[in-house]
């Protein structure tokens, strides 16, 4: 074996004996076990003893400690937890909820890692490069953080700075990652319906193609130039001159985080305005473009005057091909008018259900459902129980969810 791999190796076992740490650490000793990571580690007699006995002790609920282990995890975790967090249909909704304080809770690096960023992107140090570059970031995410600078043009700009040594830690992680996919899918039944292994290469496509940031400035011009005729929508101008793989440079929005406008006192018209707005975006993004933004939580919207929508971060993005777009509007007819074949057909053009499983009984599970859940005012909808039933339909009746919208 090459001494390049047997680095690598060392590396990961390293890396998963620390991540074992860090679970038992917060309680999740019983994953060790399920997972049979014991097999994969040094000191297993340690584990076995040190890992186990913090689930009795810990007193936090599930969710905040998942979200502990993800922080501590670092960058790649931290990434994968925060796409978790708007996936509903994937974990349940407390889950969901805390999950996505990572969206804000991820610490800075220092300035000087910033510095030596910017002058291995562009030979030239950050007061060079820019007329002002503010040192201190004012949003810190997964992968990278933001300050603001303005051009020696005068305009006001945001400089995405990507964290040091991402590729080796992300590549590290994903090797280990992949384990636990396949293991989960070997040992734990209850998730595999979800396809652990396929969730884990799509998101391994995801973040690799994230860590360049000429990729995501790549995707926002994309996005300019599909609304450029909409005035309800604003995508952020991409400053290529001062833009690499790792520094990427975009227009500076002004304008309220989405999170942050539903807590003031709007009027319920200018409230229903942003959500039209938004959900029409959303919607010619699926349905005309097939080109969508797949990162969208609250803190990557911003409120506009004049109730205009502005999205940022397009490191990930879906791909809706024309089929699969006419299925999707075959299913959401069919469901509209309770067609039960309509629903089947649509979800076997999705690759939603394998031709070997029987439909008869997911038939009549999909009617009762319907009938549970048809017609009734919004208000009276209990969204967290029909999320429940619905995944518990998936389960039982092993349907497939298709890769494009894993992620």
């Amino acid at each position: 074996m090459p001494i390049r791999k047997i680095r690598q190796k060392i590396r990961d076992i390293h890396r998963l004996n620390k991540i074992m740490r860090i679970l038992g650490k917060h309680g999740f000793g019983f994953v060790i076990q399920r997972l049979h990571l014991e097999n994969y580690a040094f000191g297993k007699g340690v584990i076995k003893n040190r890992f186990f006995r913090y689930f009795a002790e810990t007193q936090e609920p599930r969710s905040v400690r998942l979200r502990k282990v993800l922080e501590e995890l670092g960058p790649t975790f931290i990434k994968f937890g925060q796409i978790l967090s708007v996936r509903p249909d994937l974990i349940p909704l407390d889950l969901c909820e805390e999950l996505s304080k990572l969206q804000d809770r991820v610490p800075p690096f220092p300035y000087e890692d910033v510095k030596k960023q910017i002058k291995d992107s562009f030979g030239k140090l950050p007061e060079e490069l820019f007329s002002s570059f503010d040192p201190v970031p004012f949003a810190a995410a997964s992968l990278g953080q933001a300050h603001k600078a303005r051009l020696h043009t005068g305009e006001n700009v945001v400089i995405k700075v990507q964290r040091p040594n991402l590729n080796k830690i992300i590549t590290t992680d994903m090797d280990i990652l992949n384990t636990f996919a396949q293991l989960a899918d070997r040992y734990m039944q209850d998730i595999r319906v979800l396809n652990p292994t396929t969730i884990v290469e799509e998101f391994s496509k995801v973040i690799r193609k994230e860590i360049d940031f000429t990729y995501e400035a790549h995707n926002m011009d994309k996005f300019r130039k599909n609304f450029k005729d909409n005035k309800t929508v604003h995508i952020p101008k991409v400053y290529w001159d001062y833009t690499r793989p790792m520094v990427m440079t975009t227009e500076e929005i002004q304008g309220i985080r989405l999170n942050e406008y539903l807590l003031q006192p709007h009027t319920i018209e200018e409230k229903k305005a942003v959500a039209v707005n938004g959900a029409n975006a959303v919607l010619q993004q699926i349905f005309i473009d097939g080109f969508f933004h797949a990162d969208p939580h609250p803190g990557n919207i911003f409120v506009l005057p004049d109730n205009v929508s502005a999205f940022i971060d397009f490191g990930i993005v879906g791909r809706l091909d024309e089929e699969t777009r006419d299925a999707i509007i075959t299913l959401l007819i069919a469901v509209s008018k309770k067609n039960i074949p309509g629903i089947i057909k649509a979800l076997e053009l999705l690759g939603a259900i394998d031709e070997e499983n029987p439909t008869r009984d997911l038939k009549n599970d999909i009617s009762e459902f319907l009938e549970r859940h048809y017609d009734i005012p919004l208000k009276q909808i209990e969204v967290p129980a029909m999320l429940h039933q619905a995944i518990d339909l998936m389960t039982r009746h092993k349907l497939k969810i298709p890769p494009q919208f894993h992620l």
